[in-house]
């Protein structure tokens, strides 16, 4: 799988990212009806990194062959983890929070919308068929 292309800033600040409370964290993993603005705001990215971060994030799922048939209850513990790491491989921004925590939120994110995502795989299957 090619590696991410989007050239993600430097850090600004002092580095590390703190992992929110738990609660904060499943509200941010799993409130549907909380913009998306919150998480970028608790990554401390502006909207347009938190965009391209999710967009990459996502591109890496679609790409993938994780199994969009399964909900996100269905999926173990496993399955998260190796999609986790591969995601922190490809996009090594993601190093500057602690336990790379944005990563299982764009993933519970993306993986509550399967239904999209799938379609999303679909028309990049076809547009790499076509080239």
């Amino acid at each position: 799988m090619p590696a991410c292309r989007t050239v993600f800033p430097v850090s600004r600040g002092n580095g590390f990212i703190k992992r929110p409370s738990k609660e904060d964290f499943n509200r941010l993993c799993n409130d549907s009806l909380l913009p998306v603005t919150k998480v970028y705001r608790a990554m401390k990215v502006t909207g347009w990194e938190g965009r391209a971060l999710s967009a990459s994030v996502k591109d890496i799922i679609a790409k993938g062959d994780f199994d969009l048939e399964k909900k996100l209850s269905e999926c173990t513990q496993r399955d998260l983890q190796g999609l986790e790491e591969h995601i922190g491989q490809e996009i090594p921004y993601f190093g500057r929070y602690e336990d790379q925590w944005p990563i299982s939120v764009f993933i519970r994110r993306h993986l509550r919308n399967r239904g999209k995502l799938a379609e999303y795989r679909t028309r990049l299957h076809a547009v790499n068929f076509f080239k």
